[in-house]
């Protein structure tokens, strides 16, 4: 089975790493092509280690060139299925992907858009021949505002990669971890109303982003900014908390990989956040700047306990499962027979 992907970029972000752990957990089984849009990035060396290939055809998302070069890319790599991932190459490849069917995907709550391009979606999803969401909450507002069928609609949950667990370092019940973008809808002044609130905690901001400049300048004392770091393995392991105070969210990758390592998660409702963290029994969930300083002191509070239940919570997000379940929804629509039921939304 031939699959090509388009993608804006393979900078880092939650969408590109899934793209990535679904090449490398079938590209035995799967020809897989990745066409960057726009820029190359951290991840197209894994990718093309894993012996795929990889292209960038350097244009910007608005150059009226680009669709006759992601069409350029059907012609030539005659796939089976044509993967576009996120919102721009979902309504791009829906114009290029000719007779191939098109999985579309959502990987986030994207009630950001304007009525303009609400509507091309809501014109151009008749052609989507599957959408795959990574959130509960993407799916339902996907399904609402491009009036999609039920029966085009999955949801695949992100998968991360096991690791073992290591205890944490003295002092780790006063630091408290973030790792983000840095951008408005990640609401990283939220993480830093918090730590006014608690100065005899320690807050590590691990990302990069636009707003990193005027986050700096507005942070107390007792916040270090990390920057971007490909592996956050031992910022994990030398925390006993990690915050995600979004504005949006569909499932986040990094919150799952801090529950993996026993960090106990204090987070927004946003997205499927709330369904990940069961408040008051892996970590809490709280809106408001006061909540979410108390929700930390609780964390702290409850650690040893709710540590383990973190833990347990994201032992169910496998990279394998992912995979599989995308795996599926390909077979489907190449007729071929699927040996278990698709996942659908609940």
């Amino acid at each position: 089975m031939r699959i090509l992907h388009f993608i804006p970029t393979l900078a880092t972000g939650g969408a590109e790493r899934q793209l990535y752990l679904l090449c490398r957990e079938t590209c035995g089984r799967i020809e897989h092509t990745v066409i960057a849009a726009a820029s190359e990035g951290r991840w197209a060396r894994p990718l093309r280690e894993l012996g795929l290939e990889v292209r960038c055809l350097g244009s910007a998302l608005r150059d009226p060139r680009l669709l006759l070069r992601m069409r350029r890319e059907v012609s030539r790599v005659r796939p089976e299925i044509v993967h576009c991932w996120l919102p721009s190459m979902n309504v791009a490849g829906a114009l290029v992907s000719g007779s191939a069917p098109m999985v579309a995907s959502v990987r986030n709550v994207d009630d950001w858009k304007p009525w303009f391009y609400r509507l091309t979606e809501r014109l151009l999803s008749p052609l989507w021949s599957a959408v795959i969401a990574n959130s509960e909450a993407g799916a339902a507002e996907i399904a609402r505002t491009a009036e999609l069928a039920d029966d085009r609609l999955y949801v695949i949950l992100n998968g991360i990669a096991s690791r073992p667990v290591r205890p944490k370092p003295a002092g780790a019940e006063r630091t408290v971890l973030t790792a983000c973008r840095l951008v408005p809808q990640k609401r990283v002044d939220r993480v830093l109303a918090a730590a006014r609130r608690l100065p005899d905690f320690r807050f590590r901001i691990a990302g990069a982003g636009p707003e990193r400049l005027t986050l700096e300048q507005g942070a107390p004392p007792n916040v270090e900014f990390l920057g971007e770091i490909a592996d956050l393995s031992r910022e994990y392991d030398d925390a006993a908390l990690f915050m995600l105070t979004s504005e949006r969210e569909g499932t986040s990758n990094a919150l799952l990989e801090a529950m993996q390592a026993g960090c106990v998660p204090v987070v927004t409702p946003a997205g499927d956040n709330a369904r990940i963290v069961r408040d008051g029994f892996n970590g809490r969930v709280a809106q408001q700047d006061d909540a979410l300083a108390r929700a930390v002191r609780d964390c702290v509070a409850n650690w040893t306990l709710w540590s383990g239940a973190a833990r347990e919570c994201a032992e169910r997000y496998s990279v394998p499962a992912m995979a599989e379940q995308t795996l599926a929804v390909y077979r489907s629509l190449t007729h071929a027979t699927v040996a278990y039921p698709l996942p659908r939304l609940h």
